[in-house]
């Protein structure tokens, strides 16, 4: 899995009134290289790979709780999809995991 804080995204309307203040996002993302088939056993073939990718919107600020929060996340759904799954590697932009 790699994973990082993609962008600041600024929420506003078309129009606002003078008073009126804009909401921020942030979005997080991450790929997920996984392969639910079998080792190949014979030279030359190459095991099935799949890629998904995840996006966050979160309003919290970027931190080591958000990291690890949707990293459990993702883990709980590919530990459904591939039930053998026991190590998940993950590399992101130096937040302790």
């Amino acid at each position: 899995m790699k994973a990082d804080f993609a962008a600041k995204v600024e929420l506003k309307a078309k129009y606002m009134g003078t008073c009126e203040h804009s909401r921020q996002t942030n979005l997080y993302v991450c790929n997920v290289l996984h392969s639910a088939g079998e080792i190949p056993t014979k030279a030359g073939q190459q095991r099935q790979v799949a890629c998904g990718v995840w996006r966050y919107f979160t309003n919290a600020k970027p931190s080591a709780m958000v990291h690890q929060r949707v990293q459990q996340d993702i883990a709980k759904h590919y530990k459904r999809l591939i039930p053998t799954l026991d190590r998940m590697e993950i590399e992101g932009d130096g937040f302790t995991s």
